[in-house]
């Protein structure tokens, strides 16, 4: 009997503050998500739709879509907005099982996502972490129906950068070009390659300025300002960085019959 009555007012317990708290929500003028909003979510995941996911959020304020349109879950709003990214990995995990990503494969991934969150300091790196999780297991998935990898995306993102040697461009005119989300792109390419996007930029830009100092008479200020080095100086800084020698020191040794084992280091 005694037990009895304790769950009845632990119910009323909740109950009361159930209806406390869908009073505040309402009076704050918020709105959730609603479950056919979710469930398109989840479904892209389960289908391993990559373009609907990066057309998805294209569209949406990513703040609002993932940050303000949830309860609150917690008085500390980072606390809440971490709570909300467990939720939506462990949905995200059991759709990817639903569109054939193995469970054991999708558990670990879940762990992994989780011991990342557990890091976390700032909303923007909770958020990070959501993004991450959608599109890796969205990929997954991806890559599990049609029978390959879907990597490409890396290799078109080179593709890009030396085509673009002599241009300046911006992590999200790339991301663009490549259909990807900026910050995702960029953490999955440093994972894949060993180093950043601007790293391999400069990379290349040096090779392209080893050619020009080798083959042609160009100045090394025009070969600077070419491969949009901000300044001479700078380039020079850079390319002894690769190089071992300064931009003048490499082309005089290239015209001369130096000693062929006296070779400056390669990239």
């Amino acid at each position: 009997m005694d037990k009895q009555l304790d769950i009845f007012n632990k119910n009323k317990i909740y109950s009361n503050r159930l209806q406390a708290y869908l009073l505040d929500y309402s009076d704050k003028g918020l709105r959730r998500h609603s479950s056919a909003e979710e469930e398109a979510i989840f479904k892209i995941v389960e289908t391993g739709n990559l373009d609907a996911l990066q057309n998805n959020f294209n569209s949406a304020n990513i703040e609002d879509e993932l940050y303000n349109r949830v309860g609150t879950m917690a008085d500390n709003p980072t606390k809440s907005l971490e709570y909300m990214v467990v939720i939506s990995i462990a949905l995200a995990s059991r759709a990817a099982v639903r569109g054939g990503l193995d469970l054991d494969t999708s558990y670990t991934l879940t762990d992994v996502f989780l011991h990342s969150l557990e890091k976390c300091k700032t909303i923007n790196e909770i958020l990070d972490i959501q993004v991450d999780a959608l599109y890796i297991f969205t990929e997954l998935v991806h890559a599990k129906q049609t029978g390959r990898s879907n990597y490409a995306y890396i290799e078109n993102t080179k593709a890009y950068i030396e085509n673009h040697l002599n241009k300046k461009f911006t992590l999200e005119e790339l991301a663009e070009n490549v259909g990807l989300n900026p910050s995702y792109l960029s953490r999955r390419f440093t994972l894949e390659v060993g180093f950043g996007i601007q790293e391999y930029t400069r990379k290349k830009r040096i090779e392209a300025a080893k050619n020009m100092l080798r083959f042609s008479d160009v100045p090394i200020q025009r070969i600077a300002s070419y491969l949009c080095f901000p300044s001479q100086s700078y380039f020079g800084d850079v390319f002894k960085k690769y190089t071992g020698m300064t931009p003048q020191a490499y082309r005089n040794w290239q015209h001369t019959e130096n000693d062929p084992f006296n070779t400056p280091k390669e990239l």
